[in-house]
């Protein structure tokens, strides 16, 4: 079976190797782990983020608490990219929000600057092509100074912002100047969109200048289905995906752990078939034990996707990287 080899949407707060954040913890004295064993901790990650996106977001306090050192930051971004070597990826885009690493003495430069070597060690070492999103976290007021420090690292292994985190009470548009300036910068924009909230999500990132949609599920709720699954008709944003073909970073495994689905219930099946823009993602491979040939064979077996398919999927998320 064709895996992916190009991933577009990974947190690296949220790919930690179980035994790495136990090492990192013991390094800085962090004593907050739920355990103290590498498989149980891979046990209770996956558990406590399977409810809501309230409780999958809640787990992300153990990993940020051990990513204040530049020596954590540069070993996690190292492990990400070579994990991922590890199951086919050859063409990564990883993500973080580098503020939520400021509470040792690294300021925001320093922070971006050891994720970057640790990716470009990485590269030498396993050949994965890497890229960085920096991520403002959407309930903060942060976006602007990311927003800077992304147009700052532009073109030095920094290819994008993105906003994250919470959907609901805190629309993209209270980010208006950060969103801005990236586009006045020429800093390409993604939005997580469309994955705890509706279609008017989606249509207000694209306004709010994203040329690519975090997760964007919701665009099947701007659309009317046969009984088979097959499109009858697309609202206004659904319309505009299809006909601009926004590339959608969906992850299934993650959206299965926060919305309670069988995987059968997930709509990645009907988007792909209705020619939707759909590309394959990891999002958090630690709380949800995933890897991206992981959701390629998850799609496969669940939709019934032939390999033209997944390769038509993967070809998708290497046409859409920000490089």
């Amino acid at each position: 079976m064709r895996v992916g080899s190009t991933l577009l949407h990974d947190h690296l707060d949220g790919g930690l190797r179980p035994q790495t954040l136990l090492d990192l913890a013991s390094e800085v004295g962090y004593s907050g782990l739920p355990t103290s064993t590498a498989d149980r901790l891979a046990d209770w990650f996956v558990t406590s983020a399977s409810g809501t996106l309230t409780d999958y977001l809640a787990t992300f306090r153990h990993t940020g608490a051990v990513m204040q050192t530049e020596q954590a930051l540069h070993r996690v971004a190292f492990e990400a990219a070579a994990d991922c070597s590890e199951a086919g990826v050859r063409l990564a885009e990883f993500r973080f929000a580098p503020t939520q690493h400021l509470a040792g003495e690294l300021d925001l430069d320093e922070v971006i600057s050891a994720v970057l070597a640790g990716l470009a060690e990485a590269r030498v070492a396993t050949g994965v092509d890497s890229g960085l999103i920096l991520c403002a976290v959407r309930p903060m007021d942060d976006s602007l100074d990311v927003a800077k420090a992304a147009a700052r690292w532009a073109g030095d292994g920094v290819v994008g912002f993105d906003l994250c985190a919470a959907e609901i009470g805190f629309p993209h548009d209270l980010h208006r100047e950060a969103l801005e300036l990236c586009q006045d910068r020429g800093v390409p924009i993604t939005i997580h969109a469309g994955e705890d909230l509706g279609p008017e999500s989606i249509d207000l990132a694209l306004r709010c200048g994203a040329s690519r949609i975090g997760h964007g599920i919701a665009v099947v709720d701007d659309c009317e289905w046969d009984d088979s699954g097959a499109l009858l008709d697309a609202g206004s944003v659904a319309s505009r995906v299809l006909d601009e073909q926004i590339p959608l970073e969906v992850c299934i495994t993650s959206n299965l752990q926060t919305k309670r689905w069988d995987p059968g219930a997930h709509p990645f099946g009907q988007m792909y078939r209705a020619g939707f823009n759909v590309t394959l993602n990891t999002d958090n491979r630690l709380q949800s034990a995933t890897t991206l040939a992981d959701e390629f064979r998850l799609a496969a077996d669940t939709f019934d996707l032939s390999d033209h398919d997944l390769i038509r999927i993967d070809q998708n998320a290497t046409a859409a990287i920000f490089r």
